[in-house]
């Protein structure tokens, strides 16, 4: 079987794949941003606040 990847790029399934993959690598981002000012500013102990906030799924 042959894949149109058109087709395929086209389809709601692959958009929302694609748009949870973008949303996902923000996220990471955002926390990665979030640890890097925390160790820079406090060293050691900010970054003992790392745990808490990855449990925080809503920045609204």
């Amino acid at each position: 079987m042959r894949w149109d990847i058109a087709v395929l790029h086209e389809s709601p399934w692959y958009q929302e794949v694609v748009r949870k993959g973008e949303i996902r690598r923000l996220w990471e981002e955002l926390y990665s941003g979030i640890e890097l000012a925390l160790e820079i500013k406090f060293g050691n102990a900010g970054l003992e606040l790392i745990p808490v906030i990855y449990k925080i799924s809503n920045f609204q």
